[in-house]
């Protein structure tokens, strides 16, 4: 343990060195208007982001650059990095990473997928940013509770509602084109806990098999890591649906860990009706779609160790069962994939989900970038230029 610790700290020793060496080779190139970090603990949460970076490369007003690992074509660097940067410097940070407040740059936390549990999760981190970019109005509630109101007042967190660019990115309105096969999408979660696809992968292959379906599975991409017990039980479900696919012949499309955002888009286009359990991919799927969706079981992704009745008031749990059906029972699903390909009893509550979930819907960019702007003008000591946070 301690060799490996060792290692690790070797490791990002050099890895700070190069980077310095990159950063001064790059510094004459830079924005005189401030430099975006887009910090990134895993690049499987890049795709949340991925139409922000694009336009943000695209006007050329910032430089654009990762403070860990991406797939994106962006310069990266050690997060360390951030201590040696002269230039103005917003940190976006898409999970919890440490970043020591430093003069002329400022922290942001973006969250990664749709969830309500934004600020509840990261309660023990929100005095490491100066903003927050929230999601959803649910997010914006949470904040006036204890003891997440007194931590962003004592902190003098800002507050952006900002909606979620990647469901942008999905939109797709268009009516439904008349095929000969169907198509549902299983996207599960992850955890041993949480995931369905440890009790209902057999299932929901079984149904496609039985109803003549197409199958498009995209897993969380926790599941693809087979050394985590809990993430995916040890187990490599790759493997393991492939086999059972081929006892049952079934044929089925599946997505890598990491896909860009072109395509989900046609993957949402193609499928008729999403299946999945506790994963932000199903909400996205709703919004950018307006079609139907079927949740499996009732377990909820909640922080570990806490009492589910303190979160049952949150709109994680209220949308089950109001924008689609709650299956519990696996003999149960094949009667309600029939049913909701055949009509869509939800369309209404959906269309009333798809307009107050989340922030801005298919405008999410120009309210995030504003925010972007606003935060380079306090960072320049101009606090009032730009939108104001609310």
């Amino acid at each position: 343990m301690l060799l490996a610790s060792l290692r690790k700290i070797k490791g990002e020793f050099f890895y700070f060195i190069v980077s310095g060496a990159r950063y001064c080779k790059l510094r004459k190139t830079f924005s005189p208007h401030g430099i975006v970090a887009i910090s990134l603990i895993d690049p499987c949460y890049e795709h949340f982001y991925e139409p922000l970076v694009k336009s943000l490369l695209k006007d050329k007003k910032y430089t654009v650059i990762s403070f860990g690992n991406t797939m994106m074509e962006l310069p990266a660097f050690s997060r360390y990095t951030h201590w040696i940067i002269k230039e103005p410097l917003l940190i976006l940070c898409v999970d919890a990473e440490p970043y020591r407040k430093r003069k002329s740059q400022r922290r942001v936390q973006m969250f990664h997928g749709i969830a309500s549990f934004g600020p509840v999760y990261g309660v023990d981190h929100l005095q490491n940013y100066e903003a927050l970019f929230l999601q959803s109005p649910i997010m914006f509630d949470q904040l006036k509770e204890q003891p997440y109101k007194s931590i962003a007042e004592e902190y003098n967190v800002a507050i952006y509602k900002v909606g979620v660019p990647k469901v942008d990115d999905l939109l797709d309105e268009r009516p439904a084109v008349k095929k000969k096969k169907k198509t549902i999408f299983y996207g599960p979660t992850y955890h041993v806990k949480y995931s369905s696809v440890f009790k209902w992968y057999k299932t929901v292959l079984s149904v496609a098999k039985d109803l003549d379906l197409n199958l498009i599975i995209k897993l969380h991409p926790n599941l693809y890591l087979k050394d985590s017990y809990n993430c995916s039980g040890k187990i490599d479900w790759v493997e393991v649906l492939h086999e059972e696919a081929g006892r049952l012949g079934v044929k089925f499309s599946m997505f890598e860990r990491s896909i860009p955002n072109a395509r989900f888009k046609e993957a949402f286009i193609e499928a008729d009706l999403m299946i999945t359990d506790d994963s932000g991919i199903g909400r996205e799927y709703v919004l950018a779609t307006g079609k139907p969706i079927i949740f499996l079981d009732d377990k909820i992704k909640i922080p570990l160790g806490a009492d589910k009745e303190d979160y049952l008031h949150y709109e994680e749990f209220r949308i089950r069962g109001r924008i689609g059906p709650v299956v519990l029972n696996e003999a149960d699903l094949k009667q309600n994939v029939i049913d909701l390909l055949n009509k869509n009893i939800y369309k209404k509550e959906i269309e009333q989900y798809r307009k107050s979930f989340i922030y801005h819907l298919g405008n999410s960019y120009h309210y995030m970038r504003n925010a972007i702007d606003t935060e380079f003008a306090i960072i320049n000591g101009d606090k009032f230029a730009g939108e104001e946070a609310v």
